[in-house]
């Protein structure tokens, strides 16, 4: 109730799947089309500035967008049939920067992936993409990291049993970690460097909360103080 009145709204004609803020808070972009389409937005007027789409063939269930640190480049990462797909914009120009269609899926359908993951190094200049796939009962997860401008894919990373995310990746200078479950009671941070193809390098344990309601889903740390963590269990939230 202590919330300003909303002094702008914008509409779709279809359902809108993500809403992202820029580091910059100059721009929000709505992705709507069934995933298909990215609008730019004012903040606070909600003007539509710009309008991205996919390219053809692009296979747009959950997809994942995402700003530059800098809020100049909004990149997507999806499917392009079997290849993984990663596109840059330009926000300053409006145009197109690059379009990456990797391989490297194992020939999994489309149909048996689920959510991926992307993160931004501090530089800017690289992306990380979490890519996960199932097959049957077994979920296969594979870190690729793509020079943005360019278009180059650096390398990639297999994760093997022991490393086996619990929801996505995030950044940390320029490496990327993610969380994994030990036990019962931990839970461990990983790091994978943006530069340089080496099996992920534990860096921290975090005894996961005592009295918790439900299952573990997720754990990352709080932006605004990243010695903070937050874990999200089914049924209970908690810092």
């Amino acid at each position: 109730m202590s919330w300003d009145t909303s002094t702008a709204a914008t509409t779709r004609s279809s359902t809108i799947h993500q809403v992202i803020w820029s580091p910059c808070n100059r721009f929000i972009a709505i992705v709507w089309d069934g995933g298909r389409t990215a609008d730019i937005l004012d903040p606070v007027t909600l003007q539509q500035l710009q309008t991205h789409q996919l390219p053809e063939g692009a296979y747009p269930p959950s997809n994942v967008f995402i700003f530059s640190p800098d809020s100049h480049i909004l990149t997507y990462s999806g499917l392009y049939g079997n290849e993984l797909l990663v596109v840059s914009w330009d926000l300053q120009t409006g145009g197109t920067i690059s379009t990456i269609r990797h391989q490297g899926l194992d020939g999994q359908h489309p149909n048996s992936r689920v959510p991926t993951s992307i993160t931004y190094s501090a530089s800017g200049k690289v992306v990380g993409v979490l890519h996960s796939w199932s097959l049957e009962s077994t979920v296969t997860h594979k870190i690729f990291i793509f020079d943005v401008v360019s278009g180059v894919h650096v390398h990639s990373q297999l994760l093997d049993s022991n490393h086996q995310p619990l929801h996505g990746i995030w950044t940390q200078g320029e490496s990327l970690l993610f969380a994994t479950i030990f036990d019962a009671t931990t839970t461990i941070i990983w790091e994978v460097r943006f530069t340089s193809n080496t099996t992920p390098v534990e860096v921290k344990r975090l005894s996961i909360p005592i009295h918790s309601v439900g299952y573990l889903a997720y754990v990352q740390p709080i932006p605004a103080n990243p010695s903070q963590f937050l874990f999200v269990f089914s049924g209970e939230v908690q810092i």
